[in-house]
């Protein structure tokens, strides 16, 4: 059973978290670090948290991938527990995987 603090919690939200439990990869960009696998344990409309084998900062610019979409976010907030990070982001961008040739391409490609 939740505690009525943890219920509490929740209402404060302005937008509901899903609980979930699906494999991403994780980049940190801020500190270039190379992707790692992580799960993402829950998501809202406007944040999610986390879980990885990376070192964080509040501030630094992450990507997480998933199977179908690309997210950018930003740290802010984690925790180092002896053997994951648990970490929260802010959605700053997603975008469909199907999208994103479009926009990984360098502009001249377009012209010939």
């Amino acid at each position: 059973m939740k505690s009525p603090f943890h219920l509490a919690a929740q209402e404060l939200r302005a937008n509901p978290r899903y609980s979930t439990a699906s494999v991403i990869v994780v980049t940190n960009l801020t500190q270039a670090t190379p992707p790692v696998n992580g799960l993402l344990v829950d998501i809202s409309t406007t944040g999610m948290r986390i879980e990885a084998n990376l070192p964080f900062r509040t501030g630094d610019a992450v990507r997480v991938d998933l199977q179908n979409f690309m997210l950018l976010a930003e740290v802010v907030h984690y925790t180092e527990p002896p053997q994951r990070s648990e970490v929260g982001l802010k959605l700053i961008h997603s975008l469909a995987r199907e999208h994103l040739a479009r926009f990984v391409q360098p502009p001249w490609a377009e012209l010939v």
